[in-house]
């Protein structure tokens, strides 16, 4: 067992308050960072420019290339999301749109003239953008692939979406890290079952509510530790439940695979990807 505290985070609100912004976790003043943002609790973290969150992996093994323009529609306003998808793009050489959430109307015809080929954002709102665009016989076939997060994808989700025309992969992220896991396809892409870990985050699978760890195969709560110069997050438990796949991705990729959300360890529920 490891003798290094988890910390919840659930709890940094409260470590927080006794040292805004960020609860002394840092190792340089708040005011060296470019952008401070803001979750519900509050909890509040700090952004940098270029990949700090580490999503441009994840992007990549969704099929996002240098040749795309991405529609993004995480929100700019306050949380992170929106910004650390942007930024991600932009690092492997796309122009970016920043949808954000709202307006409908406006950002079915955005699409439809300015013809992205990616989307990055909920899968619940990339199902409201086509309904909108098929009740308005707007053409916004432009869209082709994406990566979504933030909620669940069901499979009944996944295949309405394959339906219309767009392919979706899923990440799994939050705030204070950015990403954690995104799923892969095969050399005959195909699908791949769970998600491979980022390269930047140590992941631990322990049972909830204790330090233990829990074998390949048992689900427990996500514990991830991220060595970053500026913000490094040692055992953050997320509240979120997963389990280790103990067996080489059929992608050919080699870290840890886990096998994705699967539900809440904590008493708090995300509404609209938050």
């Amino acid at each position: 067992m490891c003798s290094i505290p988890i910390t919840k985070k659930s709890s940094l609100t409260n470590l927080q308050k006794s040292n805004f912004p960020y609860g002394n976790l840092t190792t340089k003043p708040h005011y060296k960072f470019p952008y401070i943002f803001a979750s519900p609790g509050p909890i509040y973290e700090p952004g940098d420019h270029n990949d700090f969150w580490n999503m441009s992996r994840s992007l990549y093994a969704a099929g996002l290339t240098s040749n795309d323009i991405v529609y993004n529609t995480f929100s700019y306003h306050l949380g992170p999301a929106g910004l650390m998808m942007h930024n991600a793009a932009n690092n492997l050489g796309c122009t970016v749109i920043p949808g954000g959430i709202g307006n409908t109307e406006l950002q079915i015809d955005t699409i439809s003239n300015l013809k992205p080929s990616f989307y990055i954002g909920t899968p619940s709102f990339l199902k409201i953008i086509i309904e909108k665009a098929k009740q308005n016989n707007t053409d916004i076939s432009c869209l082709k692939r994406g990566l979504v997060g933030a909620e669940p994808l069901p499979t009944s989700l996944r295949s309405y979406l394959s339906d219309e025309g767009v392919e979706v992969m899923q990440m799994y992220g939050i705030a204070e890290t950015g990403c954690i896991s995104y799923e892969t396809k095969d050399s005959n892409n195909n699908l791949v079952n769970g998600m491979i870990v980022e390269e930047d985050i140590i992941l631990e699978i322990v049972r909830p509510g204790t330090s233990v760890a829990l074998p390949p195969g048992e689900v427990g709560e996500i514990v991830i530790t991220k060595i970053n110069t500026d913000y490094p997050i040692i055992r953050l438990g997320t509240g979120d439940l997963s389990k280790v796949i103990d067996e080489p991705s059929p992608c050919g990729r080699t870290n840890l695979r886990i096998q994705g959300w699967m539900g809440r360890a904590e008493q708090s529920t995300k509404f609209k990807g938050i």
